[in-house]
């Protein structure tokens, strides 16, 4: 879970900026029916006890339980029907995976480059000369030579995860998770 807490700033200079990351935020939120004009991020909280449909705006020294949604272009109308957003950390369970269109499959890729990268190192191959030999295999089944001997070093559990990292890279299609295309000239 995120260590990310909003409602406060940082200094772009500290330390903590520094650690700070794309990340996602989990915000709880509950259909409520307002109670009086409200505007967009007012703090809100029940307007009656034992009601938890029913908001209105609440003052600084009161006990508020979420805001209105803040992506509302314009406030909320008496009796009108919303998304209150619950204050941060005060649900006691919520877990979510997100996508967005915007960031397609680039995070995905990103970490698919990175594997095959780290697995060529282990294979004391550059990230292009195993992608070509990997390509040189799948368009004319021919092998790469290489008489260090170190692809036979590597766990053959390694060669299905590679095959799987690379469709992702690259968008084809591989039949065989199970092949490898180094040998040796010996």
């Amino acid at each position: 879970m995120s260590d990310s807490k909003l409602g406060r700033t940082w200094s772009k200079y500290t330390q903590e900026r520094e650690a700070r990351h794309r990340d996602a935020i989990h915000i709880a939120i509950a259909p409520v029916q307002a109670v009086g004009e409200l505007k967009t991020g007012d703090r809100i909280g029940f307007a009656e006890a034992g009601n938890v449909e029913r908001v209105r705006k609440m003052e600084m020294d009161e006990d508020a339980v979420g805001i209105v949604d803040p992506f509302l272009k314009y406030g909320v109308l008496d009796g009108e029907w919303f998304w209150m957003f619950l204050f941060q950390n005060t649900i006691t369970s919520l877990r979510h995976d997100w996508t967005h269109p915007a960031f397609g499959d680039a995070i995905t890729q990103n970490a698919s480059r990175a594997w095959i990268k780290d697995f060529a190192a282990e294979l004391d191959q550059t990230y292009n000369r195993l992608m070509e030999a990997a390509e040189l295999w799948l368009n004319d089944q021919e092998y790469t030579y290489d008489n260090s001997e170190i692809y036979k070093g590597v766990s053959g559990d390694k060669w299905p995860v590679f095959w799987k990292h690379y469709e992702i890279v690259t968008g084809k299609k591989v039949e065989d998770h199970t092949a490898t295309f180094y040998t040796c000239s010996c």
